[in-house]
C-alpha cells in the first residue's frame, strides 16, 4: 500500500523529474550530516576599503567583538600581568573572492608594571585579530616553524613581504585551530592540494564551509615567552612550546618566562578554505602617522635624524687589534668575509621601523620614530701552519650622534647576519685591506649617505681585489639592504643567516 501511495504521489500532476529532485534532496540531507552547518547567506557585498559603509561596518565588527565577550578569549592562561589588545585604529582589509573578505587588526601584548601598561616587541612572529566575513573571529599568528630554536630568525621582527612560513588561526569561540602553509606570500601548492583531496574525499566540488573535520586531539601549543630583564618588554612565540635560552634576548642575557599558551585542537583532514594571504596587502597600505616611510627616507628625514647609541663600545686602539696578526708564525692561508645584516632579511629595504633599537646596528631616530638601517662588517682571518689562527671581526661606525661625524671602528663579535661572502686572499691583499681599516679609523669621516658601514666594508674588501660594485639607490650610495640583496645574486655567496665568530680582541 505504501508503495502505491508513493507512485501515485509521483504521478499526480508531477513529472518523473520531481521524484528525482525529491530523492536528490534526501541524499543531500544525508551528506550534510558529515559536515558542519553552512554559514548564513551573505546578503551584502564583501567588505572593501572603498565600501561607502566601510567605517560603519568596522564599528559593528568591534561592537560584536565585545558583545560576544571575545576579549575574554584573549586573556592569558598563565600570567595575569600579560594582556592582549587589538589595535583598533589600524585595520586592514583584504578581498579573497566575491564572497570572502578579511579584516586584520594588529594584536599586541602588553605587560602591567606598577599599574602602567607597557607595549611589547614581538620577535619571530606577527600576531593579528583576523575576522572572516565580519563574523568569524580568529587569533592569527604568522611564524616560521624552524627546526633549530636558536635560529636567529626566531628573535627578529617578522617581515611578511613574500612570506614563506605558517599561519596559525585559532577560532576565539570554539578553540579550533588551523595551520596554513605559505610560500612566497600565498598558500602553498601542498596546502591547496590538501584541500582538493579533502573535497574529493567528501564529494564536494566547491568549499562553502569553514571547517571539515574527522578525528581531533588537543595539545598544549603556541606558547608565548617574554622577558623584561633588559629593561624592555620583548615576547617570543614558540609553536612547540620550546623555551628560549636565557641568552637569546636581543639585548643580551635575561630570563624568559611563560606568559601564555593555547590548547590547540588538532584535527585530521581539516582544511580552511579561502584563507587570507597577509595583512600587508597593497590595496590597504599602512598608516605611517607623520608620513615617514621606512624604505623611502628623504634628505629632509636625514636632516631631522639622530643616531641612537647601539650599546657597543668603540675600539680605543685599532693598532692593538691589527698587531695581533703579527704573531711571528707562518701563515697557511688568509680569508676575508663580508657579513650583511639587512634591515629586513632577503629584502632590499633600506630601513625598517622598530620599537626597540637592536644592538650593534646603525639605528636612526626620525621624528621620534626608530629606524634600523642594518649593518655591514668584515671578518679578517689568518690561519697558521701550526693550526692556530687569529681572527678579528670589525665594522665602521659614526663616532658621534650625528649622521655626519668622525668615523670609528667597533668589534662585531657575535653579530647576527643574513647573507655573507668569503674569499681567499694572499698576504699582500690581506695587508692592503688592514691598511684601509687603519686609514678609516684615523682619517675618514662617517656619512650615512656617502660613506657608511657598507661603503667602508666594500672598500676594505676591494682593497683585497674583491671587485665589488656599489649599489646606489635613492639618497644612499650603499645600504646593507641594497648591497645585501645584490650579494645574494652572487653564486658564491651564502644566503643562510647566522652569527659572526668572535674576535681575538686587542693584543698588547
Amino acid at each position: 500500500m505504501l508503495k502505491e501511495n508513493n507512485l501515485s504521489f509521483c504521478n499526480f500532476r508531477h513529472s518523473i523529474n520531481l521524484c528525482l529532485l525529491f530523492l536528490l534532496f534526501v541524499v543531500s540531507c544525508k551528506k550534510e550530516n558529515n559536515i558542519s552547518d553552512e554559514p548564513e547567506k551573505i546578503k551584502r557585498s564583501v567588505l572593501s576599503k572603498n565600501s561607502i559603509d566601510y567605517i560603519g561596518r568596522l564599528k559593528e565588527v568591534k561592537q560584536q567583538f565585545y558583545a560576544r565577550n571575545l576579549d575574554t578569549a584573549l586573556k592569558s592562561k598563565v600570567d595575569k600581568k600579560l594582556e592582549w589588545l587589538p589595535d583598533w585604529e589600524n585595520p586592514r582589509s583584504e578581498i579573497i573572492s566575491d564572497t570572502v573578505s578579511y579584516i586584520f587588526y594588529p594584536l599586541y601584548a602588553y605587560i602591567k608594571k606598577d599599574g602602567v601598561l607597557i607595549k611589547g616587541r614581538e620577535v619571530g612572529s606577527r600576531t593579528y585579530l583576523i575576522i572572516k566575513n565580519e563574523k568569524e573571529y580568529f587569533k592569527g599568528r604568522y611564524f616560521y616553524q624552524l627546526s633549530d630554536p636558536r635560529d636567529p630568525r626566531n628573535f627578529r621582527e617578522l617581515d611578511l613581504t613574500n612570506f614563506s612560513g605558517n599561519l596559525l588561526l585559532a577560532n576565539l569561540e570554539n578553540n579550533q585551530s588551523f595551520i596554513i602553509d605559505y610560500k612566497n606570500g600565498k598558500p602553498s601548492d601542498a596546502y591547496r592540494k590538501k584541500g582538493e583531496a579533502v573535497l574529493k574525499k567528501i564529494g564536494l566540488n566547491r568549499p562553502i564551509l569553514s571547517s571539515i573535520q574527522t578525528i581531533c586531539n588537543s595539545y598544549m601549543k603556541n606558547c608565548v615567552y617574554y622577558t623584561y630583564g633588559c629593561g624592555t618588554f620583548e615576547y617570543h612565540l614558540s609553536y612547540d612550546c620550546l623555551r628560549p635560552s636565557d641568552c637569546d634576548a636581543s639585548c643580551g642575557c635575561s630570563t624568559w618566562e611563560l606568559g601564555d599558551y593555547e590548547i590547540e585542537r588538532v584535527c585530521y583532514d581539516v582544511w580552511f578554505p579561502d584563507p587570507p594571504t597577509n595583512p600587508e596587502t597593497p590595496n590597504d597600505p599602512p598608516n605611517n602617522g607623520n608620513g615617514v616611510l621606512p624604505d623611502a627616507l628623504t634628505y629632509e628625514d636625514m636632516n631631522n635624524a639622530t643616531i641612537i647609541d647601539d650599546g657597543v663600545s668603540d675600539i680605543t686602539d685599532i693598532d692593538k687589534y691589527l698587531d695581533c696578526f703579527n704573531d711571528g708564525k707562518t701563515a697557511a692561508f688568509y680569508k676575508m668575509t663580508i657579513f650583511i645584516d639587512q634591515p629586513v632579511a632577503n629584502s632590499n629595504k633600506q630601513s625598517h621601523g622598530l620599537l626597540v633599537a637592536p644592538i650593534g646596528n646603525l639605528t636612526l631616530d626620525i621624528y621620534g620614530q626608530t629606524f634600523d638601517v642594518g649593518h655591514t662588517f668584515i671578518s679578517f682571518q689568518k690561519v697558521n701552519t701550526d693550526g692556530t689562527q687569529v681572527q678579528q671581526v670589525l665594522g665602521f661606525y659614526p663616532g658621534g650622534s650625528g649622521i655626519y661625524s668622525d668615523g670609528t671602528i667597533k668589534d662585531n663579535s657575535g653579530h647576527s647576519y643574513d647573507v655573507s661572502y668569503t674569499m681567499d686572499v694572499n698576504s699582500i691583499e690581506f695587508t692592503s685591506a688592514l691598511a684601509q681599516v687603519r686609514n678609516d679609523y684615523f682619517n675618514n669621516e662617517y656619512s650615512v649617505l656617502n660613506y657608511n658601514c657598507t661603503d667602508a666594508g666594500l672598500k676594505w674588501m676591494n682593497a683585497a681585489d674583491a671587485n665589488f660594485s656599489s649599489v646606489s639607490r635613492g639618497i644612499f650610495n650603499n645600504t646593507p639592504g641594497d648591497f645585501g640583496q645584490a650579494l645574494r645574486n652572487n653564486p658564491d655567496a651564502d644566503g643562510n643567516p647566522g652569527i659572526a665568530p668572535n674576535s681575538k680582541g686587542p693584543c698588547n
